[in-house]
């Protein structure tokens, strides 16, 4: 579990974001311009950590929920998402559209806050989710990163085979005085980050 580490001043804060655009090699002015806004937003998400546990309560609530309404039968769930749309969304959902899209989405905001993995272990001891890691506010931080970089016409990557690791190691070393403290390992962690750019390329999702 991570907790707030005490913040630089702006200017050092933006110098090093720079020094991350650098390494991306995010080079014309809008795309880097657009790159250090996000990150320093990204690094600037520090929390409330004393509320951490009312909003875990919230989590453990509000997925026990989602497992409730997907253990409803067919005809119930569709009773339940067309009175879903209609009072909260104002239209109806695609018959392609995943009825629980909404569910998880909420699930991904409360992790923001309680820093805990949105996706429920797998029953009967078997592990994580496949595509997740033990520290998913690192895992959440690095797809972020390497999504924002890509989309601003960087590159940033990890590879084991490399004595610095690659770059987006070098772009979380220089970031991590204003990261939460603990969120970084403080052995090696290239595997880790390697297999976290991997997954996250292969599943399809975005961040942004």
């Amino acid at each position: 579990m991570t907790k707030a580490r005490p913040s630089l001043g702006r200017d050092q804060t933006l110098e090093i974001v720079a020094r991350v655009a650098d390494l991306a090699r995010v080079t014309k002015p809008d795309d880097r311009d657009l790159f250090c806004k996000h990150i320093l937003f990204r690094v600037g998400e520090h929390i409330d950590f004393q509320k951490r546990k009312t909003f875990l309560k919230v989590q453990l609530a509000f997925r026990a929920a989602r497992k409730a309404i997907l253990a409803l039968d067919k005809r119930d769930q569709a009773i339940l998402r067309s009175a879903f749309c209609r009072a909260v969304v104002g239209r109806r959902l695609e018959r392609k559209t995943i009825w629980n899209r909404e569910l998880d989405q909420m699930l991904w905001i409360l992790s923001d806050f309680t820093g805990r993995n949105p996706v429920p272990t797998l029953p009967k001891g078997r592990g994580r989710p496949r595509g997740t890691v033990k520290n998913w506010q690192l895992q959440n931080f690095t797809e972020a990163l390497w999504e924002t970089a890509e989309i601003c016409g960087g590159h940033l990557y990890a590879d084991r085979k490399r004595a610095d690791g690659g770059t987006m190691i070098k772009a979380l070393k220089l970031l991590r005085p204003v990261l939460p403290e603990g969120l970084l390992p403080k052995t090696s962690f290239v595997s880790t980050i390697e297999t976290i750019i991997r997954n996250f390329k292969a599943s399809g999702r975005t961040q942004l």
